[in-house]
């Protein structure tokens, strides 16, 4: 049993030093069971998901067992936790402890092991000392984030422990990969819920199709086997996704990463040279994604399954669920899951290289410079800069802050196995920070409305202080002025600042108008200004000759300005001030009828323009007053009346329009007019309130009123708006609301075989 175990760590070294063999180091070939002893004679039942940690140890995922297997590096296997055979979610120390179906597994340095229990929905924790809890999962699908058993998975299968203390877990048939703080708070990460796709971008815009295994990669992102888009997708820390390789055809086609193609990929690893390899599933192969973007076939035959030990594509396998990568001995573990095997793939021969961290070319004086040597899970590396040692020690990371301007070399050399390993040298620029400066073409003193113009030089983009960005920009304002300049290299300067002065700004005389704007004919108005002194002013553009006071009369239309001359020969002028003529105000009067009997309605009307107001004035016999255009006039006296119309216009203006004896009211000498007898058992009202309230809502003769009289009611203007039997309810004759008002009434009736009529005004109150 020692020489074995020698033998077996011997073969462990060999391998890890030359070529990449494939080798079976546990299990049986096509035999499944259940038993823990030394490797090649142990069994297992599809195992699944495969991990390893810093001291060699190999933990297996036996998913059909329902356990967490260990493969030593002494070539021992032995039973973590769970019983052969028994599923079931229970927590507890080893043996206590069960699962269902596991697939996926993920190892700490210290032994400390994730597990995604994949048909419990749950993802499990197993201490150093291999006791087994649950860390988040309620045992439901779904996908519902929250604190350890609030929330809800759908088949876990992928399970990685991240830089940034996350587990990470690809959510195979929601199609989401899921975030776990340590403390057990889930989240989504990326993907849509339930919504497969191949969508790149932020969160949950992206899409997936059954996401299965996931490592993580050197600079922290999470790589994902996206294994029914036949594509390998890579997540950031934040979500954003993108596609790493894979054209997402079916194929084995290998070259540059867009263009290759896989077959159902199922699991990766990162190499210590950052290189992804890729258990590509139905191809049965195994796949390299080199750091240059690559891909390439590195063992088994292309859709040939088997169990084949042997160097490239003289091996087979058939199923390969799970690749890790192992530091302890610079090889690779895959668990060939329908063989019931562990394989082994030798590692490429240990190179060390340095990569820009900041993925940068050129650098500022003042800028980071962060420098990783790869693979850094090495004893100790010695950096130089120029020639010189300026670190040493087991740290991979080298940082550098402000190098001078210029070329510089940067190399890492380490010891490893006893051989001495140097990078090629790297090579780093650092730039000048760019000296902008600022040419003003231009005024630099500014009136209001002048512009100047600012040209920046020294650098490629610009960032002025007034927020603009061009090397030219054209400003109205003065002020202080300087502009960031950023060079190809990304490094910013600041020019000196240039100083835009105010030019001297002369106050521009105000004018007015004592009065309207607009003239009655016959009228003046009078223009002021606030000038005192050197004043001149202007109508229509021309001078006015001898108007130098700050005062103008005016009679004649136009435009007004008064120019005022500063005591260094600078002139201003005010605003404009119009002035226009109203429109003359013309008018006829109409008397319908001009000639009448007493008591009959006398309409008048006047036309004409520009009219707002009327007052009409009866005069003879005896005078009448009204207002409005239209009003009626009933005159019982006999004789010639004169009619007196003052009109405004909408300028303000008034003017009188005199008709010498328009109306002639003459008797009737064959129907001489009755005498009306005002019988003093009957009153009219002055006022009613027709609003329903069963008080004064009618107008009517109040007492003995004749019997069936006639009520005509007339607005202002003289429109009959009611004509019909009393009492009136105040309603048109054709049921429209009356509003509130004065009108006039005419009430006439038969008495004594002639007619009888009186007139007068009712106020209308609702």
């Amino acid at each position: 049993m020692r020489k074995y175990i020698i033998l077996a760590y011997i073969s462990c070294i060999y391998l890890s030093t030359y070529g990449q063999e494939i080798s079976t180091v546990a299990g049986v070939l096509e035999t499944p069971g259940f038993n823990d002893g030394p490797a090649l004679s142990a069994r297992f039942f599809n195992p699944h998901g495969i991990a390893t940690d810093s001291s060699g140890n190999v933990y297996i995922a036996d998913r059909y067992n329902h356990t967490i297997r260990k493969l030593s590096p002494a070539g021992t296997v032995s039973t973590v936790a769970g019983v052969a055979g028994q599923s079931g979610s229970a927590d507890g120390w080893g043996i206590n402890a069960r699962f269902n179906e596991p697939w996926g597994i993920c190892a700490l340095p210290d032994g400390t092991l994730y597990i995604a229990d994949t048909r419990n929905n749950k993802i499990r924790h197993i201490s150093p000392e291999g006791e087994v809890s649950t860390l988040a999962g309620s045992g439901n699908f779904g996908t519902t984030d929250g604190f350890q058993q609030a929330a809800t998975f759908g088949n876990p299968t992928g399970i990685e422990f991240g830089p940034d203390g996350y587990i990470y877990v690809a959510d195979h048939l929601t199609h989401i990969i899921r975030k776990i703080s340590q403390d057990g708070w889930v989240s989504t990460l990326a993907g849509t819920p339930y919504i497969p796709g191949n969508l790149n971008g932020p969160g949950n815009q992206a899409q997936f199709w059954r996401p299965y295994g996931l490592t993580i990669d050197l600079e922290g992102n999470i790589i994902v086997a996206d294994e029914w888009n036949h594509l390998i997708r890579k997540v950031t820390p934040d979500g954003i996704v993108s596609t790493l390789a894979g054209s997402g055809i079916v194929g084995a086609q290998n070259g540059q990463s867009y263009n290759a193609s896989f077959n159902y990929p199922w699991d990766m690893t990162v190499a210590p040279d950052g290189s992804i390899y890729v258990a590509d599933g139905y191809n049965y192969l195994i796949r390299k994604i080199s750091t240059d973007s690559l891909v390439s076939t590195i063992a088994g035959t292309v859709l040939e399954s088997g169990g084949v030990d042997g160097e490239g594509e003289e091996a087979s396998f058939s199923g390969a669920t799970s690749i890790a990568h192992c530091s302890f001995s610079n090889s690779f573990y895959i668990a060939d899951a329908y063989n019931h095997l562990i394989r082994q793939m030798a590692g490429e021969q240990v190179q060390i290289n340095l990569i820009h961290v900041s993925n940068q070319a050129v650098y500022c004086p003042d800028e980071q410079i962060e420098i990783r040597a790869i693979p850094s899970n090495l004893d100790n590396y010695q950096f130089w800069l120029d020639g010189e040692i300026i670190q040493a020690g087991s740290s991979p990371d080298l940082i550098l802050n402000g190098l001078d301007a210029g070329a510089h070399t940067i190399s890492c050399q380490t010891i490893y196995e006893g051989v001495t390993l140097i990078t090629t040298p790297l090579n780093i620029q650092v730039s000048n920070f760019p000296t902008p400066s600022i040419t003003i073409v231009g005024l630099e003193e500014l009136l209001p409305g002048d512009t100047t113009t600012l040209i920046a030089s020294g650098g490629t983009d610009y960032s002025w202080s007034n927020g603009m960005t061009g090397a030219v920009i054209n400003i109205t304002e003065a002020g202080v002025y300087q502009v960031e300049a950023t060079n190809t290299a990304g490094c910013v300067g600041t020019s000196n600042p240039v100083t835009i002065t105010e030019g001297t700004i002369y106050a521009a005389p105000a004018i007015w108008i004592n009065g309207d704007s607009i003239i009655c004919p016959g009228s003046q108005a009078i223009l002021q200004t606030d000038a005192s002194d050197n004043i001149l002013w202007y109508r229509d553009g021309w001078p006015i000759s001898g108007a130098t006071e700050s005062t103008l009369t005016v009679s004649i239309p136009g435009y007004y300005q008064v120019q005022i001359t500063y005591s260094d020969g600078v002139t201003a002028f005010s605003t404009t001030q119009s002035l226009a003529f109203a429109e003359t105000i013309e008018a006829s009067i109409i008397a319908t009828p001009n000639t009448a009997s007493p008591g009959t309605p006398v309409s008048l009307y006047a036309s004409g323009e520009n009219i707002i107001d009327y007052e009409w004035e009866l005069s003879g016999s005896s005078n009448f007053f009204e207002v409005g255009n239209n009003p009626v006039f009933i005159i019982e006296q006999t004789g010639w009346y004169d009619v007196l119309l003052v009109v405004s216009s909408q300028w303000g203006c008034t003017d009188s329009i005199f008709a010498e004896r328009l109306i002639h009211i003459q008797a009737d000498n064959n129907n001489p007019p009755p005498t009306t007898t005002i019988d003093t058992d009957w009153w009219i009202p002055t006022a009613f309130t027709p609003n329903g309230d069963g008080q004064n809502d009618y107008f009517q003769i109040v007492g003995n009123a004749p019997d069936n009289y006639q009520l005509n009611i007339y607005d202002q203007w003289g429109s009959l708006l009611y004509q019909g039997n009393a009492p009136w309810n105040g309603l048109s004759t054709n049921g429209q609301i009356i509003p509130n008002g004065t009108y006039t009434y005419l009430i006439y009736w038969n008495s004594n075989n002639s007619s009888e009529t009186i007139s007068g005004h009712i106020t209308l109150l609702r």
